[in-house]
């Protein structure tokens, strides 16, 4: 019999049979919402609506697959079923468990995911939104290095409570590209590779980790242009609703999934609640974390 371990992760008490460091301990006493359990994965999903490259969605059901690594099935937001291709390592199959397999597993239980890393400000949540590569992971761990606390990396859950958008804290975990690091001053030897042959590092962020709910204060879409320094970009009420749209984490899941209705919902909330601004910087040249910051903490002043 696997032995099985108990987490805290996204407000969640999971208990799994794949060991996932990444995520805090909890105590096996407490009352289980998710169960991630080692067993036989179906290749193909019956009554599947949308299909895309390495995925395949039903009402309450999210297949993932990948050759190298095996499949996941997320069901109803409470049970994951995980099968590792031959060769494949705990390594791998986290990768994809972090990434994928959880984004849908938020989704099925009401959750808004948004492509986002977030820290907390004064009691309150700030998100840096954008698709890959754009530097949210990078500004979020500037701001840590600044005595923030993280909230989330990459994946950034929103909750509605009585109405109003929180985030939920995800994992004490980022995931840094080595150029990043350079920026950051950090010793990329010092950090394992989050799989192998990868070169972004995983760096754990315990020390500085926010495990409460904090109210979503402020979304900021990182953006490139033609601006030679990092010029702000309020967006008007009226127009935040696309870019939440278009950055929802994994959005291409939901209507599968048959949640669209109920995200859509959300994202009409936040983009009536919560300030959406655009930060722009010159598509050429590097980060500049100083100024990103000092801009961001100006902004947040005024």
């Amino acid at each position: 019999m696997s032995d099985t371990y108990f987490y805290k992760a996204f407000g969640l008490i999971i208990a799994s049979e794949l060991k996932v460091p990444e995520f805090i301990n909890a105590d096996r006493n407490n009352a289980v919402d998710v169960t991630i359990r080692l067993g036989l994965v179906p290749k193909t999903l019956d009554g599947g609506k949308r299909k895309g490259v390495c995925f395949e969605t039903a009402p309450g059901k999210f297949l993932f697959f990948l050759e190298e690594v095996g499949r996941f099935l997320a069901v109803d937001g409470k049970r994951i079923i995980y099968e590792a291709a031959d060769g494949a390592n705990e390594d791998d199959l986290r990768v994809f468990l972090l990434g994928s397999v959880i984004g849908a597993l938020l989704q099925q239980r009401g959750l808004f995911p948004i492509h986002a890393s977030a820290v907390e400000h004064n009691g309150a949540a700030i998100a840096f939104m954008g698709p890959s590569g754009i530097g949210k992971s990078t500004t979020a761990a500037a701001f840590l290095q600044k005595g923030y606390r993280m909230l989330t990396d990459d994946v950034c859950a929103i909750q509605l409570v009585d109405g109003k958008p929180f985030v939920v804290p995800g994992y004490p975990q980022g995931k840094l590209w080595l150029d990043s690091m350079a920026s950051l001053e950090m010793e990329p030897e010092l950090y394992r590779p989050i799989r192998n042959k990868v070169t972004k590092r995983a760096v754990p962020m315990r020390e500085r980790f926010c495990d409460e709910l904090r109210p979503l204060k402020r979304i900021y879409q990182l953006m490139v242009a033609h601006e030679d320094v990092y010029l702000k970009e309020a967006v008007a009420i009226a127009d935040a609703f696309l870019p939440l749209r278009r950055n929802s984490y994994r959005g291409q899941f939901l209507e599968g999934l048959a949640v669209a209705g109920e995200h859509f919902l959300t994202i009409a909330t936040i983009a009536n609640q919560v300030p959406l601004v655009r930060l722009k910087r010159n598509k050429d040249s590097g980060i500049d974390l100083t100024a990103l910051v000092e801009a961001i903490e100006e902004d947040l002043a005024g």
